[in-house]
């Protein structure tokens, strides 16, 4: 009886030494165990290159790091502003006097200076009234920019009327306030004025007068006591018309007793200006004193344009987002004008001009003429004009407009000096500081560090890897690589005679103060030492780092980079070649790996197709024993 190779392959998956009772599955799944021992010390292999690789990574990141450490350094022979040996840093012995800021081409120096009195603003202000002053006839609800109060909720959530108080001699006077409510509208006999007058029976008498609200006392024959307000009120009329909380006293005679007043008034003439209101056009609610036109018109550089659509409340932001403009707009409600400061102080006046839109001489600020579209005429007396500063540098005596001076004011090559007040406190203190401009020691000393830490990350790094244990173990070219930087870092330079070498200026292994050993890997800094010998002579410092050409000087980290470099070279350096190295073998080790997978794979089949056969066969012995002699 004959077995097809498929047949066998499926009644291996089907069944196992059925006929034979020997356990076929395990006897194929041992024999291929030891078949593929060389294809499982293929993956080991390949598991170690892929550890390898990630180590290289690893490595290389950090080379490269150590490299930027060195940059930080060699990169002074590009370009001066690089150069961290040419960094200033700036000290004021006052700093409430001045403080300053030193640029790499500062000289190091000391400079004395007293502040005389510091640089003011100008500032533009309206010579007019921008917003409508009230006549009596508005609604109390559209009064104080928007923001009377004038309804309010019950305990039921249904909308009502507010209130306010007036004290006559203690006696307690409320006074309604709706959506509805006017203040003086002849019309209305629920106006504020009509109410006032009529509660007290005509012992006060509340009035509109040139824009101000007042209540006036009639009755002279005796004293009376006026309060304003009280801790039930809701409505906030006494503050929208600023009126004062003192009281209004009459003596006997009908006279103002001394300190006192014989009516109460607003502090301003009251304006319904509306900022949040549109300001051109049919639709114009801002309620302003001058109709506005569409149109452009500037402030300092800028140039803006007004249409129907915008509030005064847009135009004011519009300004204040525009650096050009070189102002600060701002509008006060209370006292209704419009004011620009300028954001240089300086005795400089604010450049406007209205041109095709009459606004700026509506807030009072300029004078318009229509069809002179170019006119720059300012408001008379609206401008203030800020004041310079006035100080003494070194007993000379400077006047400048602003209280940022830089060195087209001083003389004083990259050095900004900010000044920030003119007098002592009254605790006491200087009326002059002193400004140090010194080299910036700190940024020098961190950059040192800074390297040293990388290159001790470095060192440790391929130590690990190259031990017994390591990824990279007995990597002799990366070992050399290693020595190698450690000697370029060690080695004396040439054409220097004190500071030759970094375990002069402080840099050493194992504690602070011996020698570089090459048998201990981290390096540390003896800052004391250090800052000792950069401030005793920092160009040969300066040239034992990064060289000096003019002297023919090849300064550590010049060599060192030279090393990084090649050690990175993207065609022939050591982390390229040994990444093309291990992806060589990786691929290599891939192409053995998949061959090998096919060959176990084909010996499995022809052991289940032999395996299967024999078992079919004593089956088949079996059977013809039972039929010849009967066993069963």
């Amino acid at each position: 009886m004959s077995v097809s190779s498929a047949s066998a392959s499926s009644a291996l998956l089907s069944f196992s030494g059925v006929g034979s009772g020997l356990p076929v599955s395990q006897i194929i799944e041992a024999l291929m165990g030891v078949e593929r021992q060389p294809v499982d010390r293929l993956y080991e292999d390949q598991t170690a290159l892929q550890s390898s690789k990630t180590t290289l990574n690893t490595l290389g990141s950090k080379i490269t790091s150590m490299r930027t450490a060195v940059e930080k350094f060699t990169d002074s022979n590009i370009a001066s502003v690089f150069d961290i040996f040419s960094k200033r840093t700036s000290s004021s012995s006052d700093s409430a006097i001045a403080t300053a800021t030193a640029s790499n081409n500062a000289i190091i120096q000391n400079v004395k200076l007293k502040v005389n009195h510091l640089a003011t603003a100008t500032t533009a202000t309206s010579m007019n009234d921008p917003g409508k002053v009230i006549t009596g006839d508005e609604l109390v609800k559209n009064l104080g920019n928007g923001s009377a109060v004038v309804t309010t909720e019950d305990d039921d959530g249904k909308t009502i009327g507010t209130t306010f108080s007036i004290y006559v001699d203690n006696k307690k006077y409320t006074i309604n306030v709706d959506a509805t409510t006017t203040l003086d509208k002849s019309s209305d006999s629920n106006s504020i004025v009509s109410q006032i007058n009529t509660a007290t029976g005509g012992l006060l008498t509340a009035k509109v007068t040139d824009g101000k609200f007042e209540i006036d006392v009639n009755n002279t024959a005796e004293n009376h006591d006026i309060k304003l307000g009280s801790s039930s009120d809701t409505c906030n009329f006494l503050n929208v018309m600023q009126l004062n909380t003192k009281v209004a006293v009459l003596d006997g005679e009908g006279n103002p007793i001394e300190g006192s007043t014989n009516y109460i008034t607003s502090d301003n003439e009251i304006s319904s200006i509306y900022t949040a209101g549109i300001v051109v056009g049919e639709n114009a609610s801002a309620n302003l004193s001058t109709t506005v036109t569409a149109g452009t018109f500037t402030i300092g550089k800028a140039t803006f344009t007004i249409t129907e659509y915008n509030s005064l409340a847009d135009v004011i932001s519009r300004i204040n987002s525009d650096d050009d403009a070189g102002v600060i707009a701002t509008f006060d409600a209370r006292s209704n004008t419009m004011k620009l400061t300028s954001t240089d102080p300086g005795a400089t006046s604010i450049n406007l001009s209205n041109g095709s839109s009459n606004f700026l001489a509506a807030m009072g600020l300029t004078v318009y003429n229509p069809g002179q579209a170019d006119d720059n005429t300012l408001a008379e007396g609206s401008q203030t004009l800020g004041t310079n500063a006035s100080f003494d540098l070194n007993g000379r005596t400077i006047e400048a407009n602003t209280n940022t001076v830089g060195s087209d004011v001083t003389g004083l090559s990259g050095v900004t000096i900010n000044l920030k007040g003119t007098t002592p406190t009254n605790t006491g203190g200087s009326t002059t500081a002193t400004l140090k401009i010194e080299q910036d020691t700190t940024v020098i000393v961190d950059a040192v560090n800074s390297f040293l830490t990388k290159f001790n990350d470095f060192c440790t790094e391929i130590d690990k890897d190259t031990a017994s244990t390591g990824s990279l173990k007995s990597d002799y070219s990366l070992i050399r690589l290693k020595n190698e930087m450690r000697t370029s870092l060690m080695n004396s330079v040439q054409g220097l005679s004190e500071y030759d070498s970094l375990g002069i200026v402080g840099v050493s292994t194992g504690s602070i103060g011996t020698s570089v050993d090459t048998k201990t890997n981290t390096l540390s800094l003896d800052r004391s030492k250090f800052l000792e010998a950069l401030n005793d002579n920092a160009s040969d410092i300066k040239a034992l780092l990064i060289g000096d050409s003019s002297r023919g000087i090849t300064g550590i980290f010049q060599n060192l980079k030279t090393k990084l470099d090649s050690a990175l070279d993207p065609e022939s350096g050591y982390i390229h070649t040994k990444q093309n190295s291990i992806n060589t073998r990786l691929t290599t080790l891939a192409k053995s790996i998949a061959d090998g997978e096919l060959r176990l794979q084909a010996k499995k089949e022809t052991l289940t197709q032999q395996y299967n056969l024999m078992d079919q066969l004593i089956s088949n012995m079996k059977s013809q024993a039972q039929n010849s002699y009967g066993i069963y």
